[in-house]
């Protein structure tokens, strides 16, 4: 038995050694923004879940510092996380030391595998949402996504976010919501403008919104917007050098809420809403419309028992 074991290990180590050297060379084609010379962003493709993207999606951040560079999002899977800590050593001869994920759905945390010993960072609501949906979610990923998530294990954050954080030159104003997601955090510097938005803000794509609340979401994105960023580094999408990510972001969610309670109140039948789409001003947007249809599913029986509510005074 145990000599079968250590043979499934092996092929299992073998697996991940393929995988890992195919994958270097999709990871190197995603766009690497400098944003500063202490500081560069991963842009993940604009796309679904897919076993062609590897499950790169989301943006990561490298920060370094005298200390060591702080990662702030590890991505989907164990290789993408293992490849981050590659770069961090090509980029600034210095290896990973800190892990910050700003909230818990898996394209921004499941690349923690890769990080074992180092100690990683999240708000207290996005460890507590993790340890209870994490292996669903990984489920989810292993089949969405294929072999590239081979070797990925659940590692969740040890520690938690405090108000504020030093890194380097940077001092950041650590904002803590449950708008996206249960439990998100962006980081602000206000010295130099810099704010690390995490899916707070998407830029060019539909936001995902399965755990939204569309009303403190609209909210929280007035407060970051009014703090006057020079740099705006989205959850996905393309480095932000204006406020145009937050402000799009907002309108789009005005939309969105707007539309599904004025539905609501006419009992419009949500395939119907489905069917319909979205108007033409949000068509841009990248996977549009499946993150329509998914928004419709996951937010309109909300709006369609809070108008019931209202009718009955129940």
């Amino acid at each position: 038995m145990r000599g079968f074991a250590h043979v499934i290990g092996v092929t299992v180590l073998a697996v991940f050694a393929q995988w890992a050297s195919a994958n270097d060379e999709f990871f190197d084609s995603l766009p690497q923004v400098e944003i500063a010379p202490d500081v560069i962003m991963i842009e993940g493709r604009q796309e679904s879940f897919n076993s062609r993207n590897y499950g790169a999606i989301a943006n990561s951040v490298l920060i370094d510092s005298d200390r060591g560079v702080l990662v702030i999002d590890t991505g989907s899977n164990r290789l993408f996380g293992e490849w981050l800590k590659r770069l961090a050593v090509q980029h600034f001869n210095r290896p990973i030391v800190g892990v910050i994920n700003t909230h818990g759905h898996p394209d921004h945390w499941f690349g923690n595998s890769a990080f074992e010993g180092v100690p990683k960072l999240a708000t207290r609501d996005m460890i507590e949402y993790s340890r209870g949906a994490g292996s669903d979610l990984l489920d989810t990923l292993y089949s969405a996504v294929g072999d590239a998530m081979v070797g990925t294990e659940l590692s969740l954050p040890d520690l938690t976010l405090g108000a504020s954080l030093s890194w380097g030159r940077y001092e950041f104003e650590v904002v803590v919501t449950s708008s996206h997601s249960d439990g998100d955090a962006a980081l602000f510097d206000s010295k130099h403008g810099l704010l690390i938005a995490g899916d707070l803000v998407f830029n060019g794509r539909a936001p995902t919104t399965p755990h939204a609340d569309l009303r403190s979401w609209i909210q929280i994105l007035a407060a970051l917007e009014a703090r006057s960023p020079k740099v705006v580094v989205p959850g996905h999408g393309p480095v932000d050098r204006t406020t145009g990510s937050i402000l799009e972001t907002g309108d789009y969610l005005q939309w969105l809420e707007g539309y599904l309670r004025d539905a609501a109140k006419d009992a419009t039948d949500p395939a119907l809403l489905i069917a319909s789409g979205v108007p033409d001003e949000w068509k841009h947007l990248a996977v549009i419309e499946s993150e329509f249809g998914k928004s419709v599913v996951h937010l309109y029986p909300d709006y369609e028992a809070e108008f019931a509510r209202q009718v009955t005074g129940r």
